[in-house]
């Protein structure tokens, strides 16, 4: 960290250091940080105690506590001394060059201190050290030369890029200033609030609260006319993220439902833990299987999923997407009914570590199936005010994607509460 600070410190600022206080600032704290913690740990391995406040003489260890004690003001004033070295950086005002270490990497390209744009226009990047093998890059940057260096229209544009080669697939277009994101933020608060001061009442107003912001963020950003490929410099036109099939919003969604198969694979381990390590094993009263209910809820999952998939291949196709996506709007509503009413049937959750984590279970399937539920409706908002074609289909993707993850879930959480109660 303290490496970093002084090796970035130039490009923050755009100003060259006066005086060599880092050198002995590293002194200070390499002797500082060696002398007091290996120290500890010696007089550990002789036998004292972590945070204790006194010990007898006899022991030896007040030697070595000593030389603990005065490296770690050495190694405080060493840290002192970065603090003031940044101070006297910060207020002295002497130009420095763009890049004092003749780097290869590309944040020295741009302008230091940055821009609230940082470059001018982006680089093509064909590999690992473009600016020491292209030294004029800073200036070609600068002069638009690069890619979106001459916008055709007053938007925020980026590129996205093959995280392999760099090789840049689709232009993303940022939302403008809007005041959305402090509303949502201040509602998530209370969300947090409401259980954090036991008002559960607010609960469902700020999750409802949350949903509804999200949603209308969401709505401004849809177009109702294709783009097609857009001039990003260089001779090069790019189609838009929102005009296929792997746009940010899906790679997000990708990453975010691999974090959240983590916490729900958690669940399981604990449901299945619990069978080896609660007391009074087996409980007395199991979920009453039910094979219809099991058969029932996995099969509207599955609908859901494989009807959600053919609205996407029909919309590609240019044919009507709602022939599919009404079914699969409704399949979902039926899986969330179908864990409604394994909730309903559950024994008390106060009476047994098994009834306990059916009931987090199933509540994680009927927030998921909610969730899907909604973004299908949204997208049939969507698709019959005409915010989707062919080539708009970007939502489709998405939506599929988390109605995948439903129907495994579904799967795992119905197979986990019926089959020990068939079993017994």
């Amino acid at each position: 960290m303290l490496a970093g600070i002084y090796y970035w410190l130039p490009l923050v600022s755009g100003r060259k250091r006066l005086f060599r206080l880092g050198e002995l600032a590293f002194a200070l704290i390499f002797v500082g940080f060696h002398g007091t913690f290996l120290a500890m740990h010696w007089v550990g391995l002789l036998g004292q105690r972590r945070r204790i406040d006194s010990y007898d003489a006899e022991t030896g260890w007040g030697v070595i506590n000593f030389i603990s004690s005065v490296s770690s003001f050495v190694m405080a004033i060493g840290f002192a001394m970065v603090l003031v070295d940044i101070i006297i950086h910060g207020f002295v005002a002497v130009r420095g060059p763009r890049n004092p270490w003749r780097a290869g990497t590309l944040e020295w390209a741009g302008m230091s201190p940055p821009a609230s744009y940082n470059f001018a226009s982006l680089p093509n990047v064909r590999g690992r050290s473009p600016l020491s093998e292209t030294p004029d890059l800073a200036n070609r940057l600068a002069k638009g030369e690069g890619y979106l260096g001459a916008p055709d229209v007053a938007r925020r544009e980026t590129l996205m890029v093959d995280a392999a080669s760099g090789r840049p697939e689709m232009l993303v277009i940022y939302p403008g200033n809007t005041r959305l994101p402090m509303l949502m933020a201040a509602v998530t608060g209370g969300f947090f609030l409401s259980i954090l001061l036991k008002l559960f009442w607010l609960t469902p107003l700020a999750l409802a609260g949350v949903a509804a912001l999200a949603l209308l963020w969401v709505w401004q950003l849809g177009a109702r006319a294709d783009q097609g490929p857009q001039k990003v410099g260089r001779g090069t036109g790019l189609p838009l993220a929102s005009e296929g099939d792997r746009s940010p919003g899906w790679w997000g969604s990708t990453f975010l439902l691999v974090a959240n198969g983590t916490f729900f694979g958690s669940l399981l381990f604990g449901y299945a833990f619990l069978w080896t390590v609660a007391p009074g094993w087996p409980p007395a009263q199991w979920l009453v299987p039910s094979w219809i209910e099991l058969g029932f809820g996995i099969g509207t999952a599955l609908v859901a999923a494989l009807a959600q998939h053919l609205s996407a291949r029909r919309n590609r196709a240019g044919t009507a997407p709602m022939v599919a996506l009404a079914p699969a709007f409704l399949a979902t509503v039926a899986t969330a009914a179908v864990f409604g009413a394994l909730l309903l049937r559950l024994p008390p959750p106060d009476g047994h570590a098994y009834a306990a984590t059916l009931l987090i279970l199933g509540a994680y399937g009927v927030a998921h199936a909610l969730l899907v539920g909604l973004m299908q409706g949204f997208l049939i908002l969507q698709v019959r005010r005409g915010f989707t074609s062919p080539q708009r289909r970007a939502v489709f993707a998405i939506v599929a994607l988390w109605s995948d993850y439903l129907a495994a879930i579904t799967v795992l959480i119905l197979l986990a509460a019926h089959l020990p109660g068939m079993i017994a």
